[in-house]
């Protein structure tokens, strides 16, 4: 079963037991020396971030539309961006930077932050409960759980986030518990702030510490401690005031949308309001799989208390919290998944707890493996597919999310063809689709700037703030458009003799079609009637 398999002191001595394998016996020595080191905890996760990347340059899945997206904005460094802060561009930039640019070197990051959030996961663990045993699973655990499976493998805001909440957590928990706190304080600060550089959910940090400090230790908040890491912390956002400064406050805008605070009243629909808190419970329930094993084994857990101490209570607080904030908000517009992940990672450590309370019984290990089974039938699916598999029929090409993983080379291919240009960076590329602009940029020969034309009634996006290139460097250049739909349905003409190529593509995911788009090659791009064209790039 999966937890044997991780028993990696077995697979030493099965593997280097031999006499003539005396070299091993010190590396075994410093790894595998006591049953639940931190030593182990990061052999078992570089091993599996290795096999991780060995699966990212098989070329199985491409990088998601967001993924590329952060990629994109590493070409174009800011102390800002519209949508997000700014730290996702800063660390595409130097992986991309020191390998190149490929797949796997962006989501080497995910990968190797992932490490740092096991790691982190188990010195949480050991403050909280002071149990090596309890931390050792706590961070091998996490391998089993869909969410942290996504950030270990995705790289998304949501891959730094994770970390530095953890970590926010660890020197929050220290800074109350230990005399020498304004170490610890400053050290969260330092977390806080980073995790604010990574994604706008760090500010629940803010609300949820002082309610458990107003709630359980009201002395920490007559000291001046708290109130330095919160000052401090917030300096990291003075890079997002400059930045909204200088684009009349867009970026605010953006957030105060996302909180659904200025969505208005009459479009507001009760119906469609349960349906989206249905989506979101189910999505929470999807997101920890291994928890249901809780359930469905909880006369094996009847006599564990799920809050036993303060630990416990620390870390279901949090979440607790954090979920009623979305689930609420679910009420007013959709909540994607992957927002509540952050608050889940540490509050694993209490189901790692009550997991390890009884030994495993043969159902838990039978429970483990289907999850594994499941990761590895999933990750699988686009092998499967092109082979006309049976298991690659049991998820429909219309809702597995492989769909959105395939494809995107292809297009940037025959989007090069159409080009006829051996130099892709001396010609003008447009669509108004922010996900086909990066994709392009990334998959093409060159990886050349794609840009993003306004189209009436879509959200705005970073490739906005960007805009368009001056109009005089377009005289005389060809430019290729790659629209989602026929360009007459946006109300945009050409003069026949400006058009020198029309193509298009169907792309297809498991004999499904996942998307068709449609290529033009004009002489001049200026020449379409019905496109604006005020935005210029900076």
């Amino acid at each position: 079963m999966l937890l044997e398999i991780l028993d990696m002191n077995r697979f030493y001595n099965t593997i280097f037991k031999a006499k003539n394998k005396t070299y091993f016996k010190g590396i075994n020595r410093l790894l595998f020396g006591k049953p639940y080191s931190l030593a182990r905890v990061l052999a078992i996760h570089i091993v599996v971030g290795l096999l991780k990347l060995f699966y990212v340059m098989a070329g199985i899945q491409e990088l998601d539309y967001e993924e590329v997206q952060y990629w994109t904005w590493s070409k174009h460094l800011d102390i800002w961006y519209y949508s997000k802060p700014p730290l996702i561009a800063y660390l595409n930039w130097f992986s991309t930077r020191l390998f190149g640019v490929h797949e796997w070197s962006v989501r080497l990051n995910a990968v190797f932050l992932s490490v740092l959030t096991a790691i982190a996961v188990y010195y949480l663990a050991l403050k909280l409960y002071h149990s090596a045993r309890l931390a050792y699973y706590s961070s091998i655990l996490l391998l089993l759980f869909p969410g942290f499976v996504y950030v270990s493998m995705y790289f998304t805001t949501d891959a730094p986030l994770v970390l530095f909440w953890v970590l926010s957590c660890l020197y929050f928990w220290k800074a109350i518990k230990e005399e020498n706190g304004m170490k610890n304080w400053l050290l969260t600060a330092l977390f806080v702030g980073l995790g604010l550089l990574s994604k706008y959910a760090l500010l629940f940090f803010y609300p949820i510490s002082f309610l458990y400090l107003w709630r359980y230790h009201k002395e920490k908040l007559r000291e001046k401690g708290y109130y330095l890491f919160v000052f401090l912390s917030l300096l990291f956002l003075i890079p997002f005031v400059i930045w909204n400064i200088r684009y009349n406050w867009v970026g605010l805008g953006h957030v105060a949308q996302l909180s659904g605070l200025f969505r208005p009243s009459n479009t507001f629909n009760f119906l469609k309001a349960i349906l989206r808190q249905l989506e979101f419970l189910g999505g929470q329930v999807v997101m920890n799989l291994p928890l249901l094993l809780l359930l469905i084994f909880r006369a094996k857990y009847k006599e564990v208390k799920v809050i036993s101490q303060e630990a416990d209570r620390f870390l279901i607080f949090q979440v607790a919290m954090v979920f009623f904030m979305f689930f609420g908000l679910s009420f007013f517009k959709r909540v994607n998944i992957n927002w509540l992940l952050f608050a889940y990672i540490p509050v694993y450590i209490v189901a790692a707890r009550i997991f390890i309370s009884q030994p495993f019984f043969k159902g838990l290990k039978i429970g483990f493996s289907i999850i594994a089974f499941l990761f590895t039938l999933f990750f699988l699916q686009p092998i499967l597919a092109t082979r006309d598999a049976p298991l690659s029929k049991v998820v429909s090409g219309k809702v597995d999310s492989n769909k959105k993983l395939r494809g995107w080379a292809e297009l940037a291919l025959v989007a090069e063809g159409n080009l006829g240009f051996p130099n892709n960076n001396s010609s003008m590329i447009f669509t108004e689709s922010y996900r086909v602009a990066s994709e392009l940029s990334f998959y093409m020969d060159g990886n050349p700037d794609v840009f993003c034309l306004p189209v009436p009634d879509r959200k705005m996006h970073q490739f906005d703030i960007w805009g368009l290139p001056e109009k005089d460097s377009l005289i005389n250049q060809r430019a290729l458009l790659v629209t989602t739909k026929p360009m007459e349905s946006y109300g945009w003409e050409s003069p026949p003799d400006n058009l020198i190529r029309l193509d298009s593509l169907t792309l297809h995911y498991k004999k499904h079609p996942t998307g068709t788009y449609y290529f033009y090659l004009f002489n001049d791009f200026y020449k379409i009637e019905g496109i604006e064209t005020t935005l210029k790039r900076n």
